[in-house]
């Protein structure tokens, strides 16, 4: 963790900044033609790099733990039903809070 907050925080803070809606709303026109804009750019360029070398470090360790495709299939389809089932308990919880007005039990 402190080598991250050390290295990459930044660029990462820097990138996820909306930078798009802040021009939009501003009145001036240098703002919109600021160099600092281009620069936001090219972080977040170098960001997807990163997020691209990283995939190929996924990949490599992969190959080398060498898992069968079918423990493969087999931990997708596990994440797959945790997440969907997540998500279905998530949206049950929210018609529970919407409609806890007119649940009534009843004896």
């Amino acid at each position: 963790a402190k080598h991250y907050l050390k290295g990459w925080f930044l660029i990462d803070l820097v990138s996820i900044l909306p930078y798009d809606v802040i021009t939009m709303t501003s009145s001036s026109e240098g703002l919109k033609n600021l160099k600092a804009f281009r620069v936001v750019r090219l972080l977040r360029l170098i960001k997807l790099i990163r997020v691209l070398r990283a995939s190929r470090m996924v990949q490599r360790w992969e190959n080398h733990i060498s898992l069968t495709f079918a423990v493969m299939a087999l931990m997708k389809f596990a994440v797959l039903l945790i997440c969907f089932s997540h998500w279905l308990a998530c949206i049950w919880g929210f018609f529970g809070l919407a409609l806890q007005d007119n649940l009534k039990c009843v004896d």
